[in-house]
């Protein structure tokens, strides 16, 4: 899914768990937490925003602001696409069937999906469900971006997306480095659906969703096209009315939607041992597990399908999660019995971390801390307006030389061409591949810089075409 924000992924997580070093306190007034939600949305430009926290098994504060990508006021029943917070919803099916004996999660994969390989057949075969969870696989974070957002609606999308994993080359051995990527959990889908012999969607509205009265829950298209109003992305600082589509082959781990009012009921479940409403989902011993930190990360731990960070005593269990359009944040304290869910209906990479730190500043108001405020990431800010003022000298330069109607020399030509051509594959190759992905993810998760980008190309190309087509003319007239 989300590409690099993975450069930024680190700092996501680094910053996420700081600053709960307090004991609890008495809760900060509600309208405390309020104005620091409305001053926080308005200097991320999100349009609309939805939050709660969730005290044992109940809701003690919730509101919501601004409005959705239709215009309407959003509502705690106002269905959000949740991105990465999909990835605890599949550890949690893949728990509860290791609890009812039909998975081993140190078994391979390939013992339940016999056809399941990457390019590198010797390393997919060792991949266990365990890998899998803790991303541990060897399945590089570029991959998890490359074969994400397929927007692949048919039957069978889940397969026919972690087929086409064959095409990925390992980045290292499984059991080996944690190595963020969302294919990790597409091929947990793939298992659900195999040990299941039910699609993923429907495993997770019969087992999970329906106990956890998750009316709003959106798993398939014909739904999202019913409840998920467009989302925005913030493209040079403004938010713009975005919707991409929906993709069932991504719902493991990125287009799962569902409301606020989803979300808290799922909170509240997992502070209580696994049950909502006298209903148990999964037993309390095995809710503590996909709590637990099994593999240490540049910022913490991860579990199955959980980041965890212990500070001083004080244990946070949380995860958020990005699509081209929203932005969601769920952090659990389980000691305190405390839980916080913050929701955009915008995303930005450029505000990706500032997003994501909301949820952790309501958390510190709660513990009567002051809040950790972020800014901007000025490298995904300001790039955009520098590549599109490198792209408006070039032109300048192009029209001087035009109008000059030089160079006509061999060398002259060569310098400029040579130039034209190095700074395109730096702008339309190099660049892409700084955020783990393609001129394509580029596009769709950072529309900004991506104009900057085709800006660059544009003038490259004009400045090789005209260069060349000068030095051919003056040949011609020689």
């Amino acid at each position: 899914m989300r590409p690099s924000s993975r450069g930024l992924a680190a700092v996501v997580a680094a910053l996420s768990a700081t600053a709960l070093l307090a004991p609890p306190a008495a809760a900060a007034p509600t309208d405390t937490v309020h104005d620091y939600l409305q001053r926080h949305r308005e200097s991320v430009g999100s349009p609309g925003l939805a939050y709660a926290v969730v005290r044992d098994d109940r809701v003690v504060s919730q509101d919501t602001f601004g409005t959705d990508g239709d215009g309407a006021p959003v509502t705690p029943r106002t269905a959000f696409l949740l991105g990465s917070v999909a990835k605890p919803f599949a550890g949690l099916a893949v728990a509860q069937l290791v609890e009812a004996g039909r998975l081993d999660v140190d078994a391979p994969v390939v013992d339940t999906l016999p056809w399941f390989r990457l390019a590198d057949r010797k390393v997919s075969d060792r991949i266990t469900t365990e890998h899998l969870l803790t991303h541990t696989s060897g399945i590089s974070a570029r991959d998890g971006v490359r074969f994400g957002d397929r927007f692949d609606n048919a039957d069978g999308a889940v397969e026919r997306a972690v087929r086409a994993l064959a095409e990925a080359e390992p980045a290292g051995p499984p059991g080996g480095t944690f190595r963020y990527s969302s294919a990790n959990y597409l091929v947990l889908g793939a298992l659900v659906e195999q040990v299941s012999g039910a699609s993923y969607a429907d495993y997770l509205r019969q087992h999970v969703l329906a106990p956890l009265r998750m009316r709003d829950a959106v798993v398939d298209e014909a739904t999202a096209r019913e409840r998920i109003p467009p989302g925005h992305r913030l493209t040079f600082d403004r938010p713009w009315r975005f919707d991409p589509g929906y993709d069932e082959s991504g719902v493991p781990y990125g287009y799962l939607g569902g409301s606020l009012t989803d979300l808290t009921n799922f909170a509240i479940a997992q502070l209580n041992g696994g049950t909502f409403a006298g209903t148990e989902v999964l037993s309390a011993e095995a809710t503590a597990r996909t709590h637990e930190g099994r593999v240490e990360t540049s910022s913490g731990s991860y579990g199955y399908g959980w980041r965890t960070r212990d500070l001083d005593g004080v244990r946070t269990v949380h995860h958020s999660g990005a699509t081209a359009g929203y932005m969601s944040s769920l952090v659990l304290v389980p000691e305190q019995d405390l839980a916080v869910i913050v929701l955009h209906n915008a995303h930005s990479m450029a505000r990706d971390v500032q997003q994501y730190e909301a949820a952790f500043n309501v958390v510190r108001l709660l513990q009567g801390a002051t809040t950790h405020d972020v800014g901007a990431d000025p490298v995904l800010a300001y790039g955009p307006w520098i590549l599109l003022g490198l792209a408006a000298v070039v032109i300048a330069l192009l029209v001087r030389t035009a109008l000059r109607k030089g160079p006509r020399s061999v060398l002259r030509t060569s310098i400029w061409s040579g130039a034209a051509l190095l700074s395109a594959v730096a702008a339309g190759w190099i660049l892409p591949r700084q955020f783990g992905a393609g001129l394509r993810e580029v596009m769709l998760w950072a529309p900004d810089m991506a104009i900057g980008i085709v800006a660059v190309l544009v003038a490259c190309a004009l400045t090789l075409g005209t260069h060349l087509t000068l030095w051919l003319r003056h040949i011609r007239t020689s």
